[in-house]
């Protein structure tokens, strides 16, 4: 099945000796080292700016990745022959020292300090928020019903403000944790409730793996949302009036006076035990912020498939585009360039589409090629499309997704992250074994 050649790809592309090893797989196209170099180059190159979304530098890389489709003979994706799919982009910049946290547990105001204590970005409908509400704590702020866990169970978190651990137990599956840690699962659970607010902790597994100071970094680039053809935000409850990070010493001193100890609610985390509880103080919280407009753009084209009774399905292969831009300086350098996050995967998508469409061994099922915008500030650029799908999405039947491949060690064998949920675990194999490399 010629769909399963990006895999190769990744194995073939940039191994010793691309030629060699391509003639080994059954009618694979050609893959050329040095044009793969020469997109990752000129993708990182600084004169991206690190291809930020909503910026110049995103824009050049996109007119780039267009042009290439268009070199290779595909078919444009978008509306009006266009190889474009833009969308609207929403900032929320924080406006500096005007943010103010602090709470009061009956001995007087405690106040919190921005970085040490708390990480919080700006709003994206907002441009003052205040908030003064009573706190709970709810463990990992997840109801599972089907897995026995609740953990708003016999709490009433009407119009408090949310202590919550980021992520999900140890004791769900990978799968059950990848779902159940995500903003689309606990954001509408908390609102559904009646929370005002979230101050999310980072749980002991978390601090074991990384430091606060990565947290700072990220924190350093301002936040974005999609708005729909309605003028809605994407993303964005406006029940939820902030949401905040908040450090080891930061809960430290939101407990002070509650009558509960911070090793408390880690040991919690660390068992994956359900359950909240009402905190002792009123929390109070204050911001200023900034919002401005921008484009959001996936580049999009479709290699028409030969069989004509299956080409009016899809394989899409994917990879973001975008990276974080121009940031905090580091050793001289405030370009963050994105070679690996994800010049790395576009390169290998785009010679894919070329090997392919210069084959003349037109897969039986289309192709659809998806560069996407946005993944740096949430998978944006993905969301959209998944609500705006440029062809049907029930007649998408497999996505192949090459973000961030790392070449850094002698290639010798290939993840292919969830194949083994779908029927493309048995082809994956095929084509590694094929490449004489090891599925792990």
């Amino acid at each position: 099945m010629r769909f399963l050649l990006p895999f190769a790809a990744l194995a073939v592309a940039l191994a010793p000796s691309p030629a060699a090893l391509a003639e080994t797989i059954d009618q694979s196209p050609g893959f050329d080292a040095e044009a793969l170099l020469g997109h990752v180059e000129f993708l990182s190159d600084d004169l991206m700016e690190g291809r930020a979304a909503g910026t110049r530098g995103y824009e050049l890389a996109a007119r780039y990745v267009a042009t290439s489709f268009r070199r290779y003979g595909l078919e444009p994706a978008g509306k009006e022959s266009s190889f474009y799919q833009p969308f609207d982009l929403v900032e929320g910049r924080l406006v500096p020292e005007s943010t103010e946290l602090s709470v009061d547990a009956g001995a007087g105001p405690t106040r919190l300090e921005m970085i040490d204590d708390f990480l919080v970005g700006g709003s994206y409908v907002d441009e003052t928020t205040e908030v003064t509400a009573p706190l709970a704590f709810v463990g990992h702020g997840i109801t599972a019903p089907e897995l026995g866990h609740d953990d708003y169970a016999g709490i009433d978190v009407e119009g408090r403000v949310l202590v919550m651990f980021a992520g999900a137990p140890g004791t769900f599956t990978h799968d059950q944790r990848a779902y159940y840690s995500t903003r689309d699962a606990k954001f509408p659970n908390a609102v559904k409730r009646g929370a005002v607010g979230l101050l999310v902790v980072q749980t002991p597994e978390w601090y074991r793996k990384y430091e606060w100071d990565s947290l700072v970094q990220a924190y350093a680039f301002p936040g974005m949302r999609w708005s729909g053809k309605d003028g809605r935000v994407k993303g964005v409850y406006p029940q939820l009036k902030f949401g905040a990070a908040l450090s080891r010493d930061g809960l430290q001193k939101l407990l002070e006076g509650s009558g509960v100890a911070p090793q408390d609610l880690y040991d919690q985390a660390d068992k994956g035990i359900a359950g909240g509880r009402l905190l002792e103080g009123t929390l109070t919280f204050r911001r200023r912020s900034e919002q401005s407009a921008s484009r959001g753009i996936n580049v999009a084209a479709i290699l028409p498939g030969a069989d004509p009774q299956l080409r009016d399905e899809y394989v899409a292969i994917t990879a973001h585009l975008d990276h974080i831009g121009i940031g905090p300086e580091r050793e001289g350098d405030a370009i963050y360039n994105g070679a690996y996050d994800n010049a790395m995967g576009i390169a290998i998508m785009l010679e894919v589409a070329r090997a392919m469409s210069e084959s003349g061994a037109r897969p039986a099922r289309s192709i659809l090629f998806l560069a996407l915008d946005a993944e740096e500030k949430g998978l944006l650029g993905s969301d959209y499309f998944a609500e705006y799908p440029l062809v049907p999405m029930d007649q998408i039947v497999a996505n192949v997704n090459l973000d961030m491949p790392l070449f850094i060690y002698p290639l010798a064998d290939v993840v292919a992250f969830g194949a083994e949920h779908s029927s493309l675990d048995a082809h994956v194999e095929k084509a590694a074994s094929a490449a004489g490399l090891k599925l792990s």
